[in-house]
């Protein structure tokens, strides 16, 4: 009798613990995929700023050559 209960509560534990590591897993990767999203978002900003940066860059080289602070 004891060791039928022992057999169906290892049963019960074992399942417990796949469905737990069912959850962890499918945590894990919807937590990988926002990160990628989040890199891909990252890359796109920041080709974005350098483009920016570099058309201020034109503009204030274009400035000062017209103000004459290159000479």
């Amino acid at each position: 009798m004891e060791l039928e209960l022992i057999k169906y509560l290892l049963q019960a534990i074992g399942s417990l613990l796949a469905i737990l590591v069912v959850v962890i897993g499918w945590i894990g990767v919807r937590i990988h995929n926002r990160l990628d999203s989040i890199s891909t978002s990252l890359a796109s900003i920041e080709t974005d700023l350098r483009s920016d940066i570099s058309k201020h860059s034109e503009r204030i080289v274009a400035l000062e050559t017209k103000a004459g602070y290159g000479q």
